[in-house]
């Protein structure tokens, strides 16, 4: 009797549910969502996980370094650093691919329920809910802009380190950095920022160099005189 070997990784569940209809047009949008969250929780911490055991064998190496009686453990430690890099990298792919399927079943989502109900999807807690300046905000805005998700464990941190939050925004940098619209659009963006009248005028900007080294472009200089005011550009040096 031919047996078939069962698949149980993340990635595997999840073309299985696509498979089964889970983020079909018809489904219903809070199913799907408490799906894909699930599974976007799970990558963050093995992605997690994955870093960590990345750094502590970086710093091994390191250590091993420092001996020259350590240079067969070194080959062996940097083939372990090369696996351990190639699955944080398959963990970030994925969390990329998880955030595109939350982009894009926002919409529905957002078609299919009302604010409050979005609210209580990311776990925004109650008290947090005054400081949304809006009465209908989209649940990409939502996890990306207020980031409202877990609110009340992650309140007042430095940095927005959250499942959902990571997985959509590390999909809306791949758009912006590495896709011709999104890099086109990105400048376009950066050039109004920095321009005068922008919210970055007047902050020095750096440019990388064909060489890899980085040059310094002093901030624009605006001269005011009996004539009026003009702007100077300055050259990166």
């Amino acid at each position: 009797m031919q047996t078939t070997k069962q698949t149980t990784g993340m990635g595997a569940r999840i073309l299985q549910a696509v498979a089964n209809g889970a983020f079909c047009d018809d489904g219903r949008a809070i199913t799907s969502f408490a799906l894909v969250r699930h599974f976007v929780r799970e990558n963050y911490k093995t992605t997690n996980d994955r870093l960590a055991q990345l750094r502590r064998a970086r710093r091994q190496a390191k250590m091993l370094g420092d001996s020259p009686f350590n240079k067969h453990r070194q080959s062996a430690m940097q083939k372990h650093i090369e696996s351990l890099e190639a699955c944080w990298q398959s963990g970030r792919d994925c969390q990329k691919g998880l955030g595109r399927i939350i982009i894009d079943m926002a919409p529905r989502i957002d078609a299919q329920t009302t604010m409050a109900q979005r609210l209580e999807l990311l776990n925004c807690n109650p008290a947090d809910r005054s400081d949304l300046d809006e009465p209908d905000i989209g649940l990409v805005n939502l996890i990306a802009v207020y980031c409202v998700e877990d609110s009340a464990a992650y309140r007042g941190d430095e940095f927005n380190d959250r499942p959902l939050f990571n997985a959509v925004n590390a999909e809306i940098m791949r758009v912006m950095f590495k896709t011709p619209e999104g890099r086109a659009a990105s400048e376009k963006i950066f050039d109004e920022a920095f321009a005068p009248g922008g919210i970055f005028h007047g902050v020095p900007t750096y440019y990388r160099q064909s060489d890899g080294t980085m040059k310094r472009k002093a901030p624009s200089l605006v001269l005011h005189d009996a004539s009026g005011s003009r702007v100077i550009e300055r050259t990166p040096s």
